[in-house]
């Protein structure tokens, strides 16, 4: 199959999405990987850093899977064409990310993409796939206003607290620096 892999722009890498779609390339799919800031080799795969629109836009039209990091733009790039995103969260956890929301956003849509947490699983995904492309109906994927409105609260709730917990940095990091000026 045809595979687009898009680790996305994010300012930490995304390893192991990146080595997730070397290992696809090694089951004998074609991929194309955009890894962003990785440095990681993809072997077997057409690697670039970044995409421009026009190109990215020829790559999914050529493309029979779309796998990507979980952001909405790799999720409507998919279901405007037709086919079920293939959603790999960052995670905090292994430093891909600030936080937790793209599993959350995961976690939103799953009736819509096919959610794997763990990049380690996607060549056993893809390989359930059994050659078909994830398709969806185009008027299951149509934006309704609902949609749009349960997305936008989702996303002003991850920036909302994102910003209240810059704020409690912002202020610990004053509270040690006023404690320090004292202490000398």
């Amino acid at each position: 199959m045809k595979i687009l892999v898009l680790c996305g722009t994010h300012t930490q890498p995304f390893d192991r999405l990146v080595d997730a779609a070397a290992e696809l390339a090694a089951a004998g799919h074609v991929v194309t990987v955009q890894r962003g800031v990785s440095a990681r080799a993809a072997p077997g795969c057409s690697v670039v850093d970044v995409i421009a629109p026009d190109a990215l836009d020829a790559l999914a039209d050529d493309a029979e899977v779309i796998v990507g990091h979980a952001a909405p733009g790799t999720a409507f790039l998919a279901w405007e064409r037709g086919l079920r995103p293939v959603l790999v969260p960052r995670s905090a956890q292994h430093a891909e990310h600030v936080d937790e929301h793209q599993s959350r956003f995961a976690r939103a849509v799953q009736g819509r993409a096919i959610v794997v947490e763990d990049p380690a699983r996607l060549a056993l995904r893809i390989a359930d796939m059994a050659g078909r492309a994830p398709t969806v109906e185009r008027e299951d994927v149509a934006v309704s206003a609902t949609f749009l409105r349960e997305f936008a609260a989702l996303a002003d709730n991850v920036v909302a607290k994102a910003r209240q917990a810059d704020r409690k940095r912002a202020r610990v990091r004053d509270v040690l620096q006023a404690l320090g000026r004292r202490a000398r």
